[in-house]
């Protein structure tokens, strides 16, 4: 399975990641992930993300389960 690092703000997401085939982790995890899912609040001033992996960054903001799986199996796949 593909791992995939959430935001706390984000754990209701956690069953739905694995019923699509993902696991989900901590954003605070040193292990290597697929991507990151974030509520977007943490974006600074210049619009970048504190994310220390070349990954896929995904901003759930406004966007439903549905999407958010959609978004990461399109950028990850």
């Amino acid at each position: 399975m593909k791992k995939v690092a959430l935001e706390e703000e984000l754990n209701f997401l956690r069953e739905t990641l694995r019923e699509n085939g993902y696991t989900p982790v901590s954003i605070d995890t040193d292990d290597m992930v697929s991507a990151a899912i974030i509520t977007g609040r943490d974006e600074n001033m210049m619009n970048i993300q504190d994310v220390e992996q070349a990954v896929p960054v995904i901003d759930a903001r406004g966007m439903d389960e549905r999407q958010i799986i959609q978004e990461l199996d399109n950028r990850i796949s």
